[in-house]
């Protein structure tokens, strides 16, 4: 058997919030980062609609990288575009998570646009893993600690769930030394973009995100499924998949 060679792999992180997000749960996830990460693991965390004086108060750490969501003038053009399609039908009927496609496109702009860069500068772009904001580290973490977490043959490590529509995405990552999660991010992206995105029952990015993993599989996709076997009874009484997840010895997931 030959061992796997983990440090000698870049593991980058990627996350997102908001202001509102920021005061609710992001600003414990950071001070976690500070506290617990090995300064080899790298988070780079996209905020948006934030005043300066709260980008000032963020915590500080050689391995956290901040920027600004809303100098991705993409970002900015799709939120314009689609500003009626916010969850109410601009104002017509009751709130439903499940169809706003302005909430849930912060997460796809930042995981997507850090992702291709890395993909299109580095010669070895190594791991880009997605850990959600409403997440607490709460033991020391580091490079070689992730080593049985991503599997050295996958090209995409994600939580599936048996009896659920979509997979859990707080946590995903992608091998961005192969082709195929990078033309699946490409994809990802393009699904809003496009606005293709309205051609499916839901609009978060669960939603797509599993429709797209299962064309991706079909084509051969090499991909590593934590907790696919999780079901819903399961989840009735308590389970959740991040939970069921060996990073959950170290990170706790709150669920916003």
């Amino acid at each position: 058997m030959v061992e796997r060679k983990l440090n000698l792999m870049v593991v980058n992180f990627v996350t997102s919030f908001s202001a509102d997000g920021y005061g609710r749960y992001a600003e414990k996830m950071l001070l976690s980062v500070k506290e617990q990460w090995h300064p080899d693991l790298k988070l780079v965390a996209y905020y948006h609609d934030c005043e300066e004086e709260l980008v000032s108060s963020f915590p500080k750490a050689s391995n956290i990288e901040y920027r600004n969501l809303n100098e991705v003038e993409d970002m900015l053009s799709y939120r314009e575009r689609m500003k009626a399609y916010d969850g109410t039908a601009n104002g017509q009927v009751a709130y439903n998570w499940r169809m706003d496609a302005i909430k849930w496109c912060h997460k796809v702009y930042a995981l997507t646009t850090y992702a291709l860069e890395l993909a299109d500068k580095e010669a070895e772009a190594g791991w880009l893993c997605w850990l959600d904001a409403d997440t607490v580290t709460t033991k020391p973490l580091s490079q070689s600690k992730l080593e049985s977490i991503l599997p050295e043959r996958a090209e995409l490590v994600h939580l599936g769930r048996k009896d659920v529509d979509y997979s859990e995405t707080s946590f995903i990552g992608f091998n961005l030394e192969s082709q195929p999660p990078v033309d699946f991010l490409g994809d990802f992206l393009g699904a809003y973009l496009s606005g293709e995105l309205f051609h499916y029952r839901e609009w978060h990015d669960g939603f797509i995100f599993e429709r797209l993993i299962t064309i991706y599989k079909a084509h051969g996709l090499k991909f590593h499924d934590w907790t696919g076997s999780l079901d819903i009874k399961s989840m009735t009484e308590g389970k959740q998949a991040f939970d069921l997840f060996p990073l959950s010895d170290y990170v706790k997931h709150k669920k916003g």
